[in-house]
């Protein structure tokens, strides 16, 4: 039956699918996209602020012909089963809105331009060059996790938040000769202690 169907005319379930959706497969593309940028720099998207976005996107495009109760509760859940080749929900790790604004494709390009500038010019062997990096870690559980959008295969999405966060930090150094120091850990307010 299904063939018969098919041979006079008729539509696969995917293309009668596609006919009733609020967004053509071109608009799904570029809502999947811009779902994996916002979450690769830090502002993610939730399931409430995607459905807000793609409330007023249909509302403006199809004014009175976008009924009133707008997309469903669930249709951002069936948007990512039907892109979860590209897209996942993953709960988001807090990230200090200060840390984000520094991490961006033009700040990271001139900063390692800049860096390999200098090691030509002061000739900076291996053994001279240090790396550092530092982690907050909350005691108490601290700062919000969202079910957020990001993009398959992408490590654990970072939510960017405002304020700063009293926690503990850790800071290990690593030289480019493969060596290490001891990692430095400082509570606030109260010590310092070398592992």
């Amino acid at each position: 039956m299904t063939l018969k169907h098919l041979v006079e005319g008729g539509k696969t379930h995917k293309q009668a699918n596609e006919e009733r959706a609020w967004l053509t497969p071109g608009k799904e593309e570029l809502v999947f996209n811009f779902l994996c940028e916002t979450a690769a720099c830090g502002f993610p998207f939730s399931h409430k602020h995607t459905k807000d976005a793609i409330d007023k996107i249909l509302s403006k495009r199809l004014g009175d012909g976008f009924p009133i109760s707008r997309v469903g509760c669930n249709w951002t859940s069936r948007f990512q089963q039907k892109h979860s080749e590209y897209l996942k929900i993953a709960r988001s790790r807090p990230l200090e809105e200060k840390h984000g604004r520094a991490v961006n494709p033009a700040n990271d390009a001139l900063w390692w331009a800049i860096f390999e500038d200098a090691i030509t010019e002061f000739n900076i062997k291996p053994e001279n060059m240090y790396g550092s990096d530092e982690i907050g870690i909350q005691p108490c559980g601290q700062g919000k996790h969202k079910h957020i959008f990001a993009a398959q295969g992408a490590s654990v999405p970072y939510q960017q938040c405002a304020g700063t966060q009293k926690n503990i930090t850790v800071i290990v150094t690593i030289c480019a000769d493969g060596t290490s120091t001891h990692p430095s850990v400082i509570f606030k307010r109260q010590t310092f202690n070398v592992c």
